[in-house]
């Protein structure tokens, strides 16, 4: 890829972290600022990958767009994802988030479920497309909820898992999020299946770094592992064991 593109690339993820932290901390009550300033340290290990499918997004329109309107749909994505790992962490008891305290370990459930909130709101605050963005904010919660209950229900299912099984569970997951700006930037629906693809792949390979204890990709280390959460690799193999998910590997790349 062109080192330009990449470069300017950078400039829109780093611009929408910056607007999006700017309006977290503005007016901030007393109360939360703990918690704010905790998960913004937080962020600085953020890769920026749903900021960047943004102006993707807008870029695939295939005309000239407005840079002020990607800001406007980056902020929310940004916020939508942030409150998810608040979110996630408290659902699943997680204890780190991107190599510190998750959020609810630091100030308490109570706390960071204020916090999550906060977030959400101020990254729509003054936001000019908020009919499109509130649309797409109801598709990925929809999608999120539907999987969330949807891996509860599989977790003691037996193995291997079907394939189309898990690339429901990733298109509910991964790929709403991943389809949020397309959405919002009403990107005519015929690229959602090179959304999901990009969604099959991230979460394939977030699913096979769990397993060998990295987690950087994602930053969930082995929790799904744990919790019996249908992966890539149960696809491949009816062993429960983490040595058993390990050897399905090979074959679930």
């Amino acid at each position: 890829m062109d080192k330009t593109v990449l470069f300017t690339h950078s400039i829109f993820i780093q611009t929408v972290l910056r607007l999006f932290k700017e309006k977290v901390l503005r007016g901030a009550p007393t109360e939360l600022e703990t918690a704010l300033s905790h998960h913004l340290e937080g962020m600085k290990k953020t890769k920026g990958w749903r900021i960047g499918l943004v102006e993707a997004a807008a870029q695939s329109l295939g005309k000239p767009y407005s840079y002020e309107k990607a800001l406007q749909i980056g902020v929310p994505a940004c916020g939508l994802h942030e409150i998810s790992l608040i979110i996630d962490d408290l659902i699943d008891n997680d204890k780190v988030r991107r190599g510190q305290l998750a959020l609810h370990e630091r100030v308490g459930r109570t706390e960071a479920g204020f916090a999550a909130g906060w977030l959400m709101a101020k990254a729509l605050e003054g936001n000019s497309t908020y009919f499109t963005t509130s649309f797409a904010i109801e598709f990925v919660v929809d999608q999120v909820v539907r999987g969330e209950a949807s891996q509860k229900a599989l977790q003691f299912s037996a193995r291997p898992t079907h394939i189309e099984t898990w690339k429901t569970l990733a298109k509910q997951d991964t790929g709403a999020f991943f389809a949020f700006p397309f959405l919002a930037l009403e990107v005519p629906w015929e690229w959602r299946p090179w959304v999901d693809r990009l969604a099959f792949l991230y979460h394939g390979l977030d699913d096979l770094e769990d397993l060998v204890g990295e987690g950087d990709l994602a930053g969930g280390g082995i929790a799904d592992v744990k919790d019996g959460v249908p992966t890539l690799p149960t696809c491949f193999t009816s062993l429960t064991t983490l040595e058993g998910l390990q050897a399905a590997c090979p074959a679930a790349l």
